[in-house]
């Protein structure tokens, strides 16, 4: 397991938990929260403070990709 910014891990969850209110199964759920946030982040448009500015976070996988789906399908 590693950290990962609260805003970051909440919003992964809030994309995810919307697509499965709207009856998407769990796996495409899970795939469709992570090309979202891969895309936002590639985007640019996650962002962190720093101080006193913005700081767009990397398109690293360490922000989107840790995410398994375990259990009945």
């Amino acid at each position: 397991s590693w950290e990962l910014p609260d805003a970051v891990g909440l919003r992964m969850m809030e994309t995810f938990y919307a697509a499965r209110s709207r009856g998407v199964g769990l796996s495409e759920a899970l795939r469709a929260a992570q090309l979202r946030q891969l895309a936002d982040l590639r985007a640019g448009r996650i962002t962190m403070r720093a101080g006193t500015q913005s700081v767009a976070l990397p398109a690293t996988p360490l922000l989107w990709a840790g995410y398994v789906a375990v259990g009945m399908p």
